[in-house]
């Protein structure tokens, strides 16, 4: 969404007050993903091999609640407007829940 939104911006789109609310949303929710994947790094250097290993299992354990979860969710309107997206546009979310090179 927020390149969508920086390409609108370089070409000079007028955008709605709410477009710009969500724009900036998106670059605090990247900020505070980019935050939380350093700090992720940090404490994973803090962590023995076993420990790591479990941390790594317990990741992947959750992402795959997380997609179960997903699959059978309600697409209603309400909680799409709340910002839960629906199933098919979250897999490609919980699937990139692994840590990005630094």
């Amino acid at each position: 969404m927020l390149d969508r939104h920086e390409g609108r911006q370089r070409r000079g789109v007028v955008r709605l007050p709410g477009e710009l609310r969500r724009a900036r949303l998106c670059a605090l929710a990247r900020r505070h993903a980019e935050l939380a994947w350093r700090l992720d790094t940090w404490l994973s250097g803090q962590l023995d091999e076993a420990a790591r290993a479990e941390v790594a299992a317990a990741r992947q354990a959750a992402v795959g609640a997380l997609a179960a979860a997903l699959a059978t969710a309600p697409g209603h309107a309400e909680v799409i407007a709340l910002g839960v997206p629906e199933s098919r546009a979250a897999a490609p979310l919980y699937a990139g829940l692994e840590p990005q090179p630094a």
